[in-house]
């Protein structure tokens, strides 16, 4: 196993923004998303072929429902965190698919203590994995990946 690429996006984002990372992660599994963000499905008739399901359910704008006639203060902080995960899951999602395709590698193992507990970002980048034809996979106790990558780094 060879790491091809690491983010910050996932760790600095949970330090910065969420505070309360658990309480974050409920909010983030009772918000809707789509309050806010337009999908694919709300751009296309479901008429139209040239659209498969599963892309349809990808967004097409984040936040993209917020316009000058929305109402902000009926925005709920549910929906908002909802929609930042995915923002999160599908920038950290896209970087690794696109990474694993130039090294042609079937395979991609995410780690990092963003992912502890939190299933709705493993359901986006499983999503992403299986659009792109390839595999996700989560380490168990992945919340110490990264000290361990620093030590064995600094033991050479």
């Amino acid at each position: 196993m060879t790491n091809i690429n690491s983010n910050c996006v996932g760790g600095d984002i949970k330090l910065r923004l969420f505070q309360e990372y658990f309480c974050a992660i409920e909010l983030v599994r009772k918000g809707n998303r789509f309050n806010i963000d337009l999908k694919v499905a709300d751009i296309y008739d479901i008429e139209d072929t040239r659209v498969d399901r599963l892309f349809r359910e990808f967004t097409a704008a984040s936040l993209g429902k917020i316009n000058k006639d929305f109402d902000i203060k009926s925005m709920k902080k549910e929906d908002l965190m909802s929609s930042l995960i995915v923002i999160i899951g599908e920038n950290i999602g896209t970087i690794a698919t696109l990474m694993a395709e130039n090294y042609n590698l079937k395979n991609i193992v995410f780690c990092g203590g963003f992912l502890l507990e939190n299933k709705p970002l493993k359901q986006i980048l499983s999503l992403l994995c299986k659009f792109k034809g390839k595999k996700a996979i989560f380490l168990k106790n992945s919340e110490y990946c990264g000290a361990i990558g620093a030590l064995l780094f600094n033991s050479k």
